[in-house]
């Protein structure tokens, strides 16, 4: 919101409701608005987020038990959106999704810090278990977008056998380049997980464009599908 470079036209109190009620909101079309974050130019995802009054958030296990605060699991939410968003159109397959107390599991990834707000991670289905350390895309894909030679990157788990998975990046070029210069480049650009390794790509796969959905998001369920025909696992 442009406020005409005169700071005096709104009071700090109503700055504040305008930033926090128009910045960064975190919304599903099944739960509606969830939360929110204030407006900040130094704001991370991982800073975590205020949750909405009257929204109901829990992250539980994979055996659908809470887990303590600051602790990492898929996200559920209640409240009256959930159902008026999710019985609109059909009653049978909501039900599927929200359990007898009227939890709906979002199959995002987050975590509730010791302040109660929520930071999320990624999505359940695109985690990647290397051993005993989950990994997400979304912590390896904006490192890689900084390299000037990749247009786009998809970053999927692969089947390992010795760590069950690993982690593969399938890449856009520009025609100048190559995987080699990638591969080098990130070896000097990645942290080391809790398990001691890495987490640069082990495996990358070059594509020319990727598929699209109907909508023409890229498709990372095809993206994925693709990888792993070409890597034969």
């Amino acid at each position: 919101m442009d406020e005409g470079g005169n700071k005096s036209i709104l009071s700090p109190r109503i700055r504040h409701c305008i930033y926090r009620t128009l910045v960064n909101l975190e919304r599903s079309a099944e739960c509606g608005l969830v939360s929110v974050s204030r407006c900040c130019h130094t704001y991370k995802a991982s800073d975590g987020e205020e949750i909405f009054d009257g929204i109901e958030v829990r992250i539980v296990d994979e055996n659908h038990r809470d887990v303590p605060r600051g602790t990492s699991g898929e996200i559920c939410v209640r409240s009256p959106t959930v159902y008026a968003n999710c019985y609109v159109d059909n009653e049978e397959a909501s039900k599927a999704v929200i359990d007898n107390a009227g939890w709906y599991c979002t199959g995002d990834i987050g975590v509730i810090d010791a302040d109660g707000r929520l930071a999320i991670s990624g999505r359940k289905d695109d985690m990647i278990k290397r051993a005993t350390v989950k990994i997400f895309p979304v912590d390896i894909e904006p490192i890689l977008k900084q390299h000037s030679a990749i247009k786009d990157v998809v970053v999927i788990g692969v089947p390992d056998d010795r760590l069950g998975e690993e982690i593969c990046a399938c890449v856009i070029l520009d025609d100048a380049s190559s995987l080699a210069d990638v591969k080098s480049w990130c070896k000097e650009q990645f942290s080391v997980g809790p398990d001691g390794l890495s987490i640069a790509p082990v495996l990358y796969v070059q594509f020319s464009q990727f598929p699209t959905t109907a909508s023409g998001k890229t498709d990372k369920r095809l993206v994925k599908q693709a990888a792993l025909d070409y890597l034969k696992v």
